[in-house]
């Protein structure tokens, strides 16, 4: 159902082109699970019909059947001819960019209708469908089984029309006509480590030397795979269409009903752009907690229902959306702190809490599923501690640390090793993505195991900050992208080195910072509270000079940076994320209060202790499920979505739990 074969008629769609309206599973293992919902690859994704981004997807022009025709790439490329019909004509590659007339857009009055508008209406529409089936599901196999579909034969899609063209049409430049060779290698382009001997493969590169569209079918009640009267391989698929659809009415229940709707809200959120807004009012989808264990248990119960599994290898996935700079991604979990990675540890450690040792190894299947994807994907994203690499290091540290584990150690060595190759390519210096976080995470780390391969990856940390800072100019405040996070790791160097030269660097990047602050910005990013937070392990860092000048400086600082903490009154519309949020703001004295007691008055402690006490007073009171995003969707991310305060009611609820936000090991 992807834009070619779906068309507006007035009010209703019109599905054309239904040759591959039964398409059989790739499983081997579904006859061995009854009623399953949650198959990885049966969902209505596969329809193509719903919109897709992926940030890591080759195919990245839009052919779905609700919003598709704009083939516009920033990937793909093609051929083209410039200067057509001139002696200045050449050939050169461009990326895809191109319009198609997309027909399977409904319009009103002549203008496009806004397809955002209408998803409530289109999933109750779903819903009383998928009712009608689920309802129905004997006298629906009964009507299958007296049909003459029974004698038909139902196209197979491997790969779709527009990938074999592309091939085709590339093969017709003379770099691919005048030789044999050349054209097979480009053909040969379509293998991959897992269909090296495959017999369908070994077809389809045939006919495509031969300049033909490769098609294949199967007989409703076989497994053979046919192309063209021809049996390609007996045996091909693992169940045949009749088994495929008796086991998908099977598998229809309410809970499959639900989960479906979850994935099409999903798809809809890749078209948001301003995901993240404050609204008008809070209204009244506020969810009312009695306790914050209560909270998390609502959030993270709600997180687990989604989860993916796969019956032949067991793994476990979770669709998350994640934010880019334009617009939304959708994609399966990954190692990221600031996104998949955050939610499977804090949603581990309320399962630790509360004893779940189902939710626990589900978990760790998640864990595992996103450090597979994350390994074998060519180019590592990004070497950030919070949304890189590092991430994965600082997760696998603390699962090892937890469980007592040794393969979660080798796994944390693996990404050392990583990062070891890498971090002479690192040229920011901030907390977030920099050489500063990995200096404060590896200083961490070393705390709790002496490892010579992690002290020399440290101490090159080291040696890149202070060549770093040659150049450093503070350009903006806070802990994540600004001085607070720098001076944070040189005190760091100064703890573990004893050499107090750094310090004067540090009093000027923080007297420095204090042109660059936001007066009303109390958060931890770019905020008030996460220069606090920085401060308040600087001094405790720095505890041996307590009489030094520029302790008693940064001291000095640090109190005035908690009166305004204890003085700020949270709106009614105000964030509630980690990241630039309430919950980042609470987290942030909740950090304190409990790592950095030692260096606050008996009077600050008290008044500390008091203002958390309204401020979750306050949280109980206006936390809403849909943290304030767009209209009733759901962020379920750690840093910016739900499962992000739920770790910080659980680190309300018991702070044993290290606080991802100064990078604290368990």
């Amino acid at each position: 159902m992807h834009y070619e074969n779906i068309i507006a008629d007035g009010e209703y769609p019109r599905m054309i082109d239904t040759e591959t309206l039964v398409t059989l599973s790739g499983y081997k293992n579904i006859s061995l699970k009854e009623n399953v919902h949650n198959f990885a690859r049966d969902n209505v994704l596969s329809t193509s019909f719903l919109p897709i981004k992926n940030k890591r997807n080759v195919m990245d022009v839009d052919l779905c059947g609700l919003s598709g025709g704009n083939l516009k790439s920033q990937k793909m490329k093609e051929y083209d001819i410039e200067n057509y019909g001139t002696d200045q004509m050449k050939l050169v590659r461009k990326y895809i960019c191109q319009q198609m007339e997309q027909t399977n857009i409904p319009k009103m009055n002549g203008e496009q209708v806004n397809i955002l508008a209408w998803r409530e209406q289109l999933i109750e529409g779903f819903e009383d469908a998928m009712n009608i089936f689920y309802k129905n599901k004997e006298q629906l196999s009964e009507c299958i089984a007296k049909s003459d579909i029974k004698y038909s034969h139902q196209r197979q899609l491997f790969r779709n029309t527009y990938s074999y063209a592309k091939f085709l049409q590339t093969g017709c430049y003379p770099t691919y006509l005048t030789s044999l060779e050349q054209r097979k290698k480009l053909f040969e382009k379509m293998r991959n480590s897992g269909n090296i001997k495959n017999q369908r493969v070994e077809h389809e590169i045939s006919l495509l030397m031969e300049g033909c569209i490769p098609a294949y079918y199967s007989m409703f009640e076989e497994r053979t795979l046919y192309s063209n009267g021809k049996v390609i391989q007996t045996e091909f698929f693992n169940q045949s269409g009749n088994e495929t659809v008796t086991y998908k009415i099977s598998s229809l229940s309410p809970e499959t009903i639900r989960l479906q709707k979850h994935i099409i809200n999903l798809s809809y959120m890749t078209l948001i752009k301003d995901i993240i807004k404050k609204p008008a009012d809070i209204g009244n989808s506020a969810e009312y907690y009695e306790n914050f264990m209560q909270g998390a248990k609502s959030i993270f119960d709600n997180i687990s229902k989604n989860i993916l599994i796969d019956p032949d290898s067991e793994k476990q996935d979770l669709y998350i959306i994640r934010l880019g700079d334009h617009c939304q991604s959708l994609q399966g979990l990954d190692m990221s702190l600031y996104e998949g990675g955050g939610l499977i540890w804090s949603m581990y450690c309320y399962a630790r809490e509360t004893e779940n040792n189902q939710l626990m190894k589900q978990c760790l299947a998640l864990l595992e599923s996103a450090e597979d994807k994350q390994d074998k994907m060519a180019v590592l994203e990004s070497t950030s501690v919070y949304a890189g690499i590092g991430s994965a290091v600082y997760i696998l540290f603390n699962i090892y640390m937890d469980t007592g584990d040794p393969k979660y150690y080798k796994l944390c060595e693996k990404y050392l090793r990583k990062i070891s190759e890498r971090l002479d390519t690192i040229e920011s210096i901030d907390y977030m993505h920099g050489i500063s976080g990995y200096v404060v995470l590896l200083s961490k780390m070393l705390e709790k195991e002496k490892h010579d391969y992690l002290l020399r990856i440290f101490e090159k940390s080291c040696e890149i900050l202070c060549n770093l800072m040659k150049c450093y100019r503070t350009e903006t405040a806070g802990i994540a992208h600004g001085s607070s996070g720098v001076a944070l790791a040189l005190s760091f160097l100064v703890k573990h080195t004893c050499d107090r030269s750094y310090l004067k660097s540090i009093e000027k990047i923080l007297c420095d910072e204090k042109n660059y602050v936001e007066k009303d910005n109390m958060f931890w990013c770019r905020g008030t509270a996460g220069s606090a937070l920085a401060k308040a392990q600087i001094l405790k860092n720095l505890k041996d000079m307590c009489n030094d000048s520029i302790y008693l400086n940064i001291k000095k600082e640090f109190d005035k940076e908690i009166g305004l903490l204890l003085e700020y009154r949270s709106g009614e519309n105000d964030n509630l994320c980690l990241c630039h949020g309430l919950y980042g703001y609470y987290d942030v004295m909740n950090s304190i209060i409990c790592n950095e007691k030692e260096i606050l008055t008996e009077h600050i402690s008290k008044a500390l202790i008091r203002k958390m006490e309204v401020v979750k007073d306050r949280l109980i009171k206006i936390t809403e499920k849909r943290l304030w995003l767009t209209s009733d969707y759901m962020l379920e991310t750690f840093m910016l979505g739900s499962s992000g305060p739920a770790y910080a009611m659980l680190r309300m609820h018991h702070n044993k739990y290290p606080s991802i936000l100064s990078l604290d090991i368990i």
